[in-house]
């Protein structure tokens, strides 16, 4: 290889633009933009271009294989679900549906509209009841089991907002947001003469120079490197493309979806209530009577976790199950339907204002009911005197009653014989009976304000229930149990829930 040392040559004023293939003129204009801030601004607005197309990916590509994208345009379902959000449904079957799950389902209130509510039961007929978790009451319609178009699986945050403004007219958000976008377009080029630097043609040679001595002109359209304003704006259109199309898809999948809008009666969680992290011991102003949460792997004690020392114990078929908790390896209480539950160790005198509250769960499709808690006048077999209690019916409803000289009850609209992990409070107060399941009201009386008076102990899972409405096969109940607890006071909406989310 020959080398050949390079010449300097006079330069006219005309070639003072480059020089072996500096842009010299372009140099103070560099200057004013340092060269660090032009890669760190030029790197950000990269990134954030490519996470905002990754979410709008993310939330239209499941549409390929089936799946539903569908926007959320109110809040029915917060905190977990906000609108502007994209949920994901994904098509199940109808024995795969299961309370706790979110259901994206045909409005009945509204032909060209979806609902996105939690199942929270199933009535008689086998009709699903859905509630937002914001809403403080169930939906007022049921849905029949062929309207679900599936379960959310998937959610996106904010990536529903174009659509939305886009279906609503929004003018000035959708420029906003064009506009940022064109802005971070731009700013991802302020970079590009760093990453890729211009080298233009050689000017020709001064026509004062020697011609042996004028150095060559050389091209470099083909070199590597080579950019082009040219190349470099189809680049950015083609990106602007990419987002627009990518928006228009999902608005598109949402819109078809006909938009999840407000409903009468906004739902409760996104996942089942499967499992909570355990709920700690009660603090002093929810002034618990005695709280059991079956703690401990041994041993036929329930440990009551108040500090008022009511331990409990352990009767028949009365077994701890390992696992109830999420976070925490608390076991539970499991009941064998036969002879187990669970009684308190000293005769109180029955109270007139009290909060009944505990968790359980049942096998699917449950029928023999029993009873979950109550008061009677026997700490062992069945009492002769026996009210304050919470049963199931042989359908899986709940019935709360008291017995102020005739069997007053109040009942559940729909069952909860499903398999799942349901959390139930009764109180009785001067303001009535009230019947709180999954942390909302399901029934009331304003009229009952007092129970029989008597003495007696408190029993979890079993006891006498002859005469009562709702008769169900079995007083004993079959199932699982945990956090069972008794109240001096009526419990506030918002310690229900509070000790609802706390979980068991």
């Amino acid at each position: 290889m020959l080398l050949v040392e390079p010449r300097s040559y006079p330069m006219s004023r005309s070639s003072s633009r480059t020089r072996h293939g500096v842009l010299v003129g372009g140099l103070p204009r560099l200057a004013r933009f340092s060269f660090w801030w032009r890669i760190v601004i030029a790197t950000v607005a990269r990134v954030m271009l490519s996470s905002a197309v990754s979410l709008l990916i993310w939330a239209a590509l499941p549409a390929a294989i089936g799946w539903l994208p569908t926007t959320v345009a109110s809040d029915s379902m917060a905190p977990r679900i906000r609108a502007g959000d994209v949920v994901v449904a994904m098509p199940v079957d109808d024995d795969d549906l299961r309370v706790g799950q979110v259901l994206l389902v045909d409005d009945p209130d509204h032909d060209d509209r979806f609902r996105l509510h939690r199942m929270v039961a199933s009535d008689g007929t086998g009709a699903l009841v859905l509630q937002g978790d914001a809403n403080p009451t169930v939906d007022t319609s049921t849905i029949p089991r062929d309207a679900v178009r599936g379960v959310g699986v998937i959610r996106v945050p904010f990536a529903g907002f174009p659509g939305i403004w886009l279906r609503d007219g929004a003018v000035l958000p959708l420029v906003v947001f064009f506009g940022a976008v064109a802005t971070l377009l731009l700013a991802t080029r302020l970079d590009r003469r760093i990453i890729h630097p211009v080298e233009p043609a050689v000017d020709p040679p001064d026509a004062d120079m020697p011609p042996d001595d004028n150095p060559p002109v050389v091209s470099t359209d083909n070199l590597p490197g080579a950019t082009s304003p040219r190349s470099g704006r189809s680049a950015t259109f083609v990106v602007l493309a990419v987002l627009a199309c990518t928006l228009i898809s999902t608005a598109t999948a949402t819109a078809d979806a006909a938009f999840t809008g407000p409903t009468a009666n906004p739902t409760t969680t996104l996942a089942a209530d499967a499992a909570y992290p355990c709920l700690t011991k009660p603090t002093p102003a929810d002034t618990p009577f005695f709280f059991y949460r079956f703690t401990g792997t041994s041993g036929t004690i329930a440990t009551d976790w108040s500090g008022n020392n009511r331990n409990g114990t352990f009767q028949g078929g009365a077994r701890r199950a390992a696992g109830s908790c999420e976070t925490n390896a608390s076991p539970a209480l499991t009941l064998d339907g036969v002879s187990g539950y669970v009684s308190t160790p000293t005769t109180v005198a029955g109270l007139n204002v009290f909060s009944l509250e505990l968790w359980f769960k049942t096998a699917p499709g449950y029928t023999q009911g029993g009873k979950l808690i109550g008061f009677g006048n026997s700490q062992l077999g069945q009492s002769s005197s026996y009210d304050r209690h919470i049963y199931m019916n042989a359908n899986g409803n709940l019935i709360f009653g008291v017995y102020p000289g005739a069997a007053k009850v109040i009942t559940s609209p729909v069952s909860y014989n499903t398999g799942n992990w349901t959390h139930v409070v009764a109180t009785l107060s001067p303001a009535g009976m009230r019947l709180l399941v999954n942390g909302t009201l399901v029934a009331s009386d304003t009229t009952v304000t007092t129970a029989a008076a008597y003495s007696g102990f408190w029993k979890i899972g079993y006891d006498n229930l002859t005469s009562w409405p709702g008769l169900p096969p079995r007083f004993f109940f079959q199932g699982t149990i945990d956090n069972a607890a008794v109240y001096t006071t009526a419990l506030t909406d918002a310690q229900v829930n509070a000790h609802r989310t706390t979980g068991h």
